[in-house]
């Protein structure tokens, strides 16, 4: 195991003067309390219980003691007291800005349920998209010429579909989206079957809702980055009413998580390090002008006041560094 994990097993309550806890204490204790737990009995629950039985295979390199314990441990606890659940399947979501950590975590929390024999499945809104020939198809004249990543990108009849069938019976039929395939601008490879109670659902706008953006100032002046170009502006409308496709999976949601970040334009710097990472591990990326062309998308295709605004039951706040600066119910 490269992450070195022996402060992980100091208590937050006992270590929230130092400089490993940056969000406010007794907001994330009234979390743990909504989750059904008196800090100090749930601190000891994982340090006793729980973390012999993952601390050996789970961490990813370079994990935090703040999104140990500030966002893993309470996902996973809302996870457990959702599989006491008899005889019901649950879909939770994490909503949140590209290259925040959004699917690092999701994948993360299915490493650990897989070590404590949890039936925990992560999937991502990523997955579903279109295969190259219809992506073109969906995305072409696209103002910011990007070749997926905008809602309506996705197969949605799948999708829904796949949710359905997962609610119903626990089985999971999902595509496999490869990123690196046609130099970076991805594709479809095959596909994957599992079984499980719980569905994790990770994307950068799952719980976007666009009936919140009604009689709003359409140049976004106020919360925007940038300003948007007229055909920005145009296409920015059809996404709009593309997003009014994905309200039926956001009502299968059980519970939300947004992983928000404190200024907008911190994604910018984490988009460019994921994909160099990309590059890093598979040969393969956005560079150059198709990754600025990215990250312009990102920016102006959806309402940044809908992004910041996700419907969500609990919120974190990352600084630029991804340090957590906020955890507690959304209220």
């Amino acid at each position: 195991m490269n992450t070195d994990t022996r402060n992980f097993l100091i208590s937050p309550h006992n270590y929230r003067k130092s400089s490993e806890i940056l969000f406010p204490f007794e907001i994330y204790e009234e979390l743990i309390t909504t989750l059904g737990w008196e800090i100090r009995d749930w601190s000891k629950y994982w340090i006793e219980n729980k973390y012999p039985e993952f601390s050996k295979n789970s961490f990813p390199v370079g994990i935090n003691y703040d999104w140990f314990w500030g966002l893993a441990l309470p996902l996973l606890t809302d996870i457990e007291n959702l599989l006491k659940v008899d005889k019901r399947n649950f879909v939770i979501g994490i909503s949140g800005l590209p290259g925040c950590g959004k699917s690092t975590l999701a994948s993360w929390i299915e490493c650990i349920c897989i070590d404590l024999g949890w039936p925990v499945k992560a999937i991502s809104l990523d997955d579903f998209y279109l295969p190259a020939n219809e992506m073109q198809i969906a995305l072409k004249n696209n103002p910011w010429n990007v070749p997926r990543g905008i809602p309506g990108s996705h197969s949605m009849d799948i999708l829904f579909e796949s949710i359905h069938r997962f609610l119903n019976s626990g089985e999971i039929l999902c595509p496999i989206y490869d990123k690196s395939l046609r130099n970076g601008s991805g594709d479809r490879k095959g596909w994957d079957r599992s079984y499980s109670k719980i569905l994790i659902l990770e994307g950068w706008f799952v719980g976007c809702n666009p009936d919140q953006y009604i009689n709003q100032d359409d140049n976004e002046q106020n919360t925007s980055p940038l300003i948007l170009t007229e055909k920005e502006k145009e296409y920015q409308k059809i996404v709009l009413n593309n997003l009014h496709t994905y309200l039926p999976i956001w009502q299968k949601l059980s519970r939300v998580w947004h992983i928000k970040s404190e200024f907008f334009r911190y994604t910018y710097q984490w988009k460019i390090e994921q994909e160099n990472n990309m590059y890093i591990k598979r040969g393969a990326s956005l560079k150059g002008r198709a990754l600025q062309d990215f990250l312009r998308m990102i920016s102006t295709c959806i309402p940044t006041s809908l992004l910041n605004n996700i419907e969500c039951d609990v919120l974190s706040i990352l600084n630029q560094k991804r340090r957590l600066i906020w955890i507690g119910n959304n209220k």
